[in-house]
């Protein structure tokens, strides 16, 4: 018998089947570790679903990419990962040659334009990345409200680290608790009917085409997407467009059932990282109240089990993966911040300057791992190569 993490549930699969997508036969359904469900899988689009589902769209809407002259749809291939199920983004992989490949560096200028210009307040999981940046940033404020005084005296203001500090402690830890919260919400919201957001259609326009070498396009397909995350969709006329069935009957959950808790989030790898996450974070929360010493250890394997969801095995990293890079950046931060407070039990001087300069570096580096998320939660829709 296969492990669990090997193997998709039968309803998952047929999910998959009714959107007509079949498992790549050379790519296996992998995870990190055998008592959590599957976290990587690759599918194809069946050929006799290649067009269903595209509706009437006109030239002038379709963001795409271009297939120039191929014949049939198995070059696409479509990346599912827990991870981006659970964040509402749709993978989209094209082989090496394709010649309409996106650009590293215009992609990356396209995220960052989004950064700064959309505001997708409707996205949890937008929301979960300006939390955390802004209380990483408030951190990092924090943490020179500590440092300095020692560093350079001569900067120090009356309260410095004692309201100052304190207050931007008592911030910051406060929008943790909040994020660490919503981190639930996002974790129970997954999709689970299957969900690729890509459509794939012929490409006709006039144009003579030769039998056999039909040019298909691909093109974003948000009116199909059944994501919490997604925002409801406007026609050319800016009139809001009608919601598919699935869309319509979609729900938001506040909290599993016990028999969905006890039989599948206890198994996604990203549902335990984000409640444990929110038990640190409330430990941390209370402890920051309370002015008592630093209780962090919790943030360490919340954030350890995020590097984990992104790996194929417990042993690879997966440096091609941006939610990898934003648990290995958290994960920096959050053994800087158990350091911090390790220095915090020592009595010599230099104990707690090294513990305020941690902390500093500490929360940069959760400010990196932040900054990421933000980016990751914008790009809906990334493409890769193989």
């Amino acid at each position: 018998m296969l492990p669990r993490c090997k193997a998709f549930h039968h309803h998952r699969l047929e999910c998959f089947e009714r959107q007509g997508m079949t498992l790549d036969s050379g790519y296996d359904v992998t995870g990190s570790c055998g008592f959590f469900n599957p976290t990587h899988a690759c599918f194809r689009k069946n050929t006799s679903e290649a067009g269903h589902g595209l509706g009437d769209t006109s030239k002038h809407e379709l963001d795409s990419t271009k297939l120039a002259h191929t014949p049939s749809t198995h070059s696409i291939r479509y990346a599912w990962r827990s991870r981006d199920n659970r964040k509402g983004r749709h993978v989209l992989i094209l082989p090496k040659d394709s010649p309409h490949r996106p650009s590293t560096s215009r992609r990356i200028s396209q995220g960052l334009w989004r950064m700064l210009t959309v505001y997708a307040y409707w996205d949890i999981s937008w929301w979960v990345a300006i939390l955390f940046s802004f209380g990483s940033a408030i951190f990092i404020l924090c943490a020179l409200f500590y440092w300095l005084p020692i560093a350079y005296p001569e900067t120090e203001f009356a309260n410095e680290a004692t309201t100052g500090g304190g207050v931007a402690s008592f911030v910051g830890a406060t929008l943790f608790q909040v994020g660490a919260v919503l981190l639930i919400f996002e974790s129970v919201n997954e999709n689970q009917t299957g969900c690729f957001g890509w459509a794939v259609e012929e490409l006709f326009e006039g144009r003579q085409v030769e039998i056999g070498q039909v040019e298909k396009k691909v093109r974003k397909a948000p009116e199909m997407c059944e994501h919490v995350h997604q925002r409801a969709s406007k026609r050319t006329d800016g009139a809001k467009a009608g919601r598919s069935s699935t869309q319509q009957a979609r729900k938001w959950q506040w909290w599993p059932s016990w028999k969905e808790l006890r039989e599948h989030y206890i198994h996604e790898i990203g549902f335990v990282s984000n409640v444990t996450l929110a038990a640190g974070a409330t430990i941390f929360y209370v402890t920051g109240i309370m002015s008592l010493p630093g209780v962090y250890d919790q943030l360490s394997q919340a954030v350890f089990g995020y590097m984990l969801e992104t790996q194929t095995k417990w042993w690879k990293p997966a440096f091609q993966t941006i939610g990898w890079h934003i648990g290995l950046w958290n994960m920096i931060g959050s053994v800087g911040w158990t350091l911090s407070a390790a220095f915090g039990y020592c009595n010599p001087s230099w104990c707690e300057y090294q513990s305020d300069l941690t902390l500093l570096w500490a929360s940069f580096a959760f400010l990196v791992g932040s900054m990421l998320l933000w980016y990751e939660a914008l790009d809906k829709y990334p493409i890769e190569t193989i």
